[in-house]
């Protein structure tokens, strides 16, 4: 376990790539239940049950979706579980390090957001997406810019959508 921890941290430093990961369902699965309950978490920390439930379960439809269609347009479908189980497990994460800046800021007012969270949310994205642009750049065999931009594109289309689903 702590090998496997290791190699997401290493990831997340850009210092190992997908590849290196176990090709195992049951790790796929343990990854996405585990960036289940981190989103869980999160979410709870503003919204209500029923509203973190629709949130955290269209954000693993929209990741999952999108991978796939990825793969498949790229006709590397065998790569499919490292590349989800990359993803999940770096996405958990990424939002376990977020938690206490957002159990933080519960606690204060919604316009006193002071000028380090703010820049400590935008660091943490932009790492964040760079994190998924490498992990695309070697799952669509694609150059590094190639992979931010679709990176980019991702993070862009599912903050709106789950900022639309939490305002619902």
């Amino acid at each position: 376990m702590r090998q496997l921890l290791k190699i997401f941290i290493d990831i997340c430093l850009f210092r190992a790539n997908a590849e290196q990961l176990p090709y195992s369902f049951f790790l796929m699965m343990l990854c996405i239940i585990t960036y289940i309950i981190a989103g869980m978490a999160l979410s709870l920390i503003n919204l209500s049950l029923n509203k973190a439930i629709l949130i955290v379960g269209v954000d693993v439809a929209m990741m999952l979706s999108f991978i796939y269609t990825g793969l498949w347009i790229r006709s590397f479908f065998n790569r499919a579980i490292k590349t989800i189980t990359a993803i999940a497990g770096t996405g958990t994460l990424f939002t376990v390090i977020s938690l206490p800046l957002a159990m933080i800021l519960t606690n204060q007012p919604k316009d006193q957001a002071s000028i380090f969270s703010v820049i400590y949310y935008l660091l943490v994205a932009i790492w964040n997406v760079g994190v998924l642009g490498h992990i695309l750049r070697g799952a669509l065999s694609m150059p590094l810019w190639v992979g931010i931009t679709i990176a980019l594109m991702y993070f862009y289309v599912n903050i709106n959508v789950l900022r639309v689903l939490s305002l619902a």
